[in-house]
């Protein structure tokens, strides 16, 4: 390797481990010479469909471009949606009868989002088990405002690892407080989508989606991924500025499906960027300054190093060396100042109906590297499970393994208690769907039953008189105590949001908020 090649790797190696230190001697800059070449990387890319779809899978796969007879309501004219009969604010009214004490009862709703199931011999050209979920103009318009927003910050990425990254993040912030999708149903609604992370989606989705707690905003989450993938090949805005964006298609293999081809020419063994990687200016090389990855020769794919180009070189005087040794000889002698207490915590999906964990792993530690949140595996302590003084070197990636939805044939009443709480909350139905449901009292042949609903069974000669008692009905019960573990980081109250404290509150984020590493989430 050329001289200036490892001068650059040493350079930048020095000043990543010292600026770790807390204490003791502190590496200076050299001096400045005005000889030395700056390396000037582009300072812009584009987002386009290869770099996402890497990541992310095929945007194409996200487009519903055959609406079908049973959507009465948008149309697609091969390049721009459209809606029938003015369907601004709804796609339909729903309308419900109950009876109370024999009093009948109308009520209607309007309907902003509506998701299908293609089954077999579907018209939609869709494989079974894909939804298709369409959306009112009004929220159509605002999700193709929340797209061209998201595209426009993630396209001065450089890296493809970051467009997705950064398109995801847009997702997950969207789908919170003030986000286009807010008001346009309840999160039990979103809970009951079944759209899922891709099994074979890259890490980059699933750790993403794996640190969002709220079971209702993971769905919105990988519902604005598809929509965001979806605006990145749509036809643009007219001249009216009108092109909704309408429906989507999430695939029956979930978001962020990718392929499973290699394409990468690279040796296994030459794909992590070391000392020993090629030169990215030589001529067996040629790789760009943006992707820092070699177009040709025997390296091709393989990350490679930036150098400085013609010149003279710097040379620091011997005072600079002897700092840089001071700074070593502190190291040897305090080893411990290079240590530091991570900072995690533990985070599960917990158990399913079945008793096993909904997800694979069981549990995981949610751990702060570098100001990025990752994923990685516990240890073997029951008390302390993410305890570690410094990080694994492996992280790992969760799966959903509970089923949701489908027939419910069995379930069980549950009282849920916490040590945080004086009293044990109401009594309430948990089902094999994997769903929480409220607790119901009938009458069947003269005998009065308390049960689960949903498993309700009705003798054929039954009538149901009216209620013996015109008490209310006992409320469903309150949510989980979720208290918020220890040092928990936020930036706002919405970051704690997820979380419910013992007397039933949202806990805030600690005065002053705004820096995430030193305000937490508080009761």
């Amino acid at each position: 390797m050329a001289p200036s090649s490892i001068w650059f790797f040493a350079s930048v190696m020095l000043a990543t481990v010292t600026s770790a230190l807390p204490d003791g001697p502190k590496i200076t800059p050299p001096p400045a010479n005005p000889n030395i070449l700056a390396i000037n990387p582009t300072s812009s890319g584009q987002i386009g469909i290869n770099p996402v779809t890497s990541d992310l899978g095929d945007p194409y796969s996200y487009v519903l471009t055959k609406l079908g007879s049973s959507n009465p309501v948008v149309t697609w004219d091969g390049s721009v949606y459209h809606y029938i009969e003015g369907h601004t604010n709804y796609l339909t009214v729903e309308t419900k009868t109950t009876t109370v004490n024999n009093v009948p009862t109308t009520t209607t709703s309007t309907v902003k989002v509506s998701v299908e199931t293609a089954a077999a011999g579907s018209d939609t050209g869709q494989e079974v088990g894909a939804l298709g979920i369409t959306f009112s103009k009004d929220i159509a318009d605002n999700l193709r405002k929340a797209a061209e927003a998201a595209i426009q910050k993630c396209r001065v990425t450089r890296k493809r690892s970051d467009v997705a990254s950064c398109l995801i993040e847009a997702a997950s912030s969207a789908s919170g407080e003030g986000g286009p999708l807010e008001g346009t149903a309840s999160d039990a609604f979103w809970e009951s989508i079944t759209a899922e992370v891709a099994e074979n989606a890259s890490s980059v989705l699933k750790d993403a989606i794996a640190v969002i707690q709220s079971q209702a905003r993971k769905k919105k989450t990988l519902i604005l991924v598809a929509v965001f993938l979806t605006a990145t090949v749509l036809e643009g805005a007219g001249d009216n500025d009108d092109n909704p964006l309408a429906a989507i298609n999430i695939p029956a293999a979930g978001v962020g499906s990718t392929t499973n081809e290699d394409k990468n020419t690279c040796p296994p063994e030459k794909r992590e960027r070391t000392k020993n990687s090629p030169p990215c200016d030589d001529s067996d090389c040629k790789g760009p300054h943006d992707t820092q990855r070699c177009t040709e020769g025997e390296n091709k794919d393989c990350p490679c190093l930036l150098r400085a180009g013609g010149g003279p070189k710097q040379v620091p005087d011997q005072s600079w060396w002897d700092e840089q040794q001071a700074v070593i000889t502190s190291v040897i002698a305090s080893p411990e100042i290079l240590t530091a207490t991570a900072d995690c915590f533990v985070n599960s999906d917990g158990n399913a109906f079945d008793g096993k964990p909904a997800a694979t792993p069981a549990s995981w530690c949610v751990c702060d590297s570098s100001g990025t949140l990752r994923l990685y595996p516990t240890n073997d302590s029951p008390s302390s499970p993410c305890s570690y003084v410094a990080l694994p070197t492996t992280t790992v990636s969760v799966s959903l393994t509970a089923p949701h939805g489908g027939k419910v044939t069995s379930c069980r009443i549950e009282s849920y208690t916490a040590d945080t709480l004086t009293t044990t909350l109401e009594p309430y139905c948990t089902c094999n769907d994997n769903s929480m449901y409220p607790i119901d009292t009938w009458t069947d042949n003269g005998s009065q039953t308390t049960g689960c609903t949903p498993t309700r069974v009705t003798s054929p000669s039954t009538t149901t008189p009216p209620p013996t008692s015109s008490a209310s009905p006992p409320p469903p019960p309150p949510p989980p105590v979720d208290e918020p573990p220890p040092n928990t980081n936020c930036r706002n109250n919405e970051d704690c949001s997820s979380y419910t404290c013992s007397d039933g509150s949202k806990p805030g984020c600690g005065a002053g908020a705004g820096d995430p590493f030193s305000h937490f989430c508080v009761c």
